[in-house]
């Protein structure tokens, strides 16, 4: 991609392009930057797009054991001002969702906008929290493939499974250098995590809330609730599309990011 440029310093990696509106992309679980690359041509169009590696994921170093997600954002919050950024748009992707959120309830001052893509504030209940732990045991007895395998499978619409079988195959690549202790360490800190409704409600920047139109995870009831919950709330349903829209649907998903930032 033209105008594409790689960064990586001792605690992080990140690719960025464009110039303009500051917007960094946080991606979900168990994946890397390489989800947003499909959308990053759009959204350089309107901003400075900054796709970031969580921590042990893709190219960036792993935390220590025990971290949470609040460990994550603080991650965040320092490599903002690394990049020469006061501010910016939060786009989180599932898991990164829950960082962004994190992050604003740490600095609100350091969002412009905040982007749930197939994301929510609510933290897990009983049933959410057994299935993480089921996980974790998994891949401690050695059944990480299995477990990679189910999860990665949940994630697509029909259209997708129908007409775009490759990208099971991209995702899972993605996935193959992700250590056992890190796919761990996210899952205990998911299961870990607390609810962000209340930070959601207080937030006066606008939000967007970008679901697919089949996702199995995220209902469309549960993100249409979401957006009404922010003050500036506002919601998009991706057609056709399951947890995954920015590989799925990436022109109408590109095309919706880059009209919720310049709403920003």
């Amino acid at each position: 991609m033209a105008g594409v440029k790689s960064g990586k310093r001792k605690r992080w990696a990140w690719e960025e392009a464009g110039q303009g509106t500051p917007v960094v992309l946080l991606h979900g679980f168990p994946f890397c930057r390489e989800i947003f690359l499909p959308v990053m041509p759009a959204l350089a169009q309107v901003g400075r797009v900054v796709a970031v590696d969580l921590p042990g994921f893709g190219q960036s170093p792993p935390l220590s054991p025990g971290f949470s997600l609040a460990d994550v954002a603080r991650e965040i919050l320092e490599l903002l001002p690394a990049l020469g950024l006061e501010r910016a748009v939060l786009v989180g992707h599932s898991m990164g969702g829950y960082v962004a959120l994190e992050v604003a309830a740490q600095k609100p001052g350091a969002l412009a906008g905040l982007v749930l893509l197939a994301s929510h504030p609510r933290a897990d209940n009983p049933e959410a929290k057994a299935r993480r732990q089921e996980g974790i045991q998994a891949i401690r007895l050695g059944k990480r493939g299995e477990f990679l395998g189910s999860f990665l499978a949940r994630l697509w619409s029909p259209w997708t499974l129908q007409h775009a079988p490759r990208l099971l195959r991209e995702v899972e690549a993605m996935t193959e250098t992700v250590s056992d202790e890190v796919l761990v360490g996210y899952l205990q800190a998911m299961a870990d995590r607390r609810d962000h409704t209340d930070t959601l409600r207080r937030l006066q920047v606008p939000v967007g809330v970008v679901v697919g139109e089949a996702d199995p995870l995220i209902p469309q009831g549960l993100a249409a609730d979401v957006a009404k919950e922010a003050p500036r709330g506002q919601l998009v349903v991706v057609p056709e599309a399951g947890h995954l829209p920015t590989l799925e649907k990436p022109v109408f998903t590109a095309e919706a990011l880059a009209r919720l930032v310049r709403g920003t």
